[in-house]
C-alpha cells in the first residue's frame, strides 16, 4: 500500500466532507468536551481528585464510542453512494453504542496488559485491533469476532497502520500544545479549552478516515 495516497487520499475526503462530519458529530463531541474539561476543572480545585479523574475518562468512554460509530456509518454510506439521513444515521450509533463501549473496554484492558508487558506488546495489540469497530459497526460482529477479525486484517498492513496513526498523531500533539500554551496565555478559560477539546477530537477523526481507507482495500476488505 502507498503510505502518502491513503494519507492524502483521507485528507482529502476529510476536507471534502468535513461539514457532514460536524454536522453529525458535533453535538457528542460538544457533551464530551463539556464533560471532560468540567472534570478537569473539578479537579484542579481539588474537589475529590480520584473520584473526579474517574468521571473525566468515563465522560470520554461512554461518548467516544458514540461519535465513532457515527463516523463509520457515514464512510460506510459514503462508500456505497447512499444519502446521509442523520436521524437514521444517529439512532443506528445509539443502537451500537453498547456494544461499542464493550469493545472499547476489551481493547484497553488487552492495550494496558501489552504495556505492562514493556510497552511494545501494547502499541501491537492496538495497532492489530485497528479494525475492530468496522468490522462490529458494518459487519455486525460481536466486540471479540471483530477483534479477531481486526487482528487477521491487520497482519499485511501493519506497518502501514502504524504510519498513517503516527503521522497525523505526532501533528496533532504539536497543534495541542501550541494552542495550550494559547489557551493559557488568554487566561485558561473554560470555554476555550471547551473548543480546543473539540477541535482536537474532529481534527482526530482524520485518523478512523485514514484507517477506513486501509480497512477499505481489496486485501483487507475480503
Amino acid at each position: 500500500m502507498n503510505t502518502q495516497k491513503i494519507l492524502a487520499d483521507a485528507w482529502y475526503f476529510y476536507i471534502l466532507n468535513f461539514r457532514y462530519l460536524l454536522y453529525l458529530c458535533i453535538p457528542f463531541v460538544f457533551a464530551e468536551a463539556l464533560l471532560a474539561e468540567g472534570f478537569l476543572v473539578l479537579s484542579d480545585q481539588g474537589e475529590g481528585e480520584q473520584t473526579i479523574s474517574i468521571g473525566y475518562y468515563v465522560a470520554q468512554l461512554g461518548i467516544h464510542p458514540l461519535y465513532t460509530a457515527v463516523v463509520i456509518l457515514f464512510l460506510q454510506a459514503r462508500s456505497k453512494g447512499v444519502p446521509i439521513d442523520r436521524g437514521k444515521v444517529i439512532s443506528e450509533a445509539l443502537a451500537l453504542w453498547p456494544m461499542m463501549v464493550l469493545l472499547v473496554v476489551m481493547k484497553f484492558i488487552l492495550f494496558m496488559i501489552g504495556l505492562l508487558l514493556f510497552i511494545l506488546p501494547g502499541i501491537w495489540i492496538a495497532v492489530r485491533m485497528a479494525f475492530a469497530e468496522f468490522y462490529l459497526v458494518e459487519k455486525s460482529q460481536q466486540p471479540v469476532e471483530s477483534m479477531r477479525s481486526s487482528f487477521t486484517a491487520t497482519e499485511k498492513p501493519f506497518w502501514t497502520i502504524v504510519i498513517v496513526f503516527l503521522v497525523p498523531q505526532v501533528m496533532l500533539i504539536l497543534l495541542q500544545l501550541l494552542l495550550k500554551s494559547a489557551v493559557v496565555t488568554l487566561g485558561n478559560l473554560f470555554i476555550l479549552n471547551v473548543l480546543l477539546h473539540m477541535a482536537l477530537v474532529m481534527l482526530s477523526l482524520y485518523i478512523t478516515i485514514a484507517f477506513y481507507r486501509i480497512y477499505m482495500q481489496p486485501e483487507t476488505a475480503a
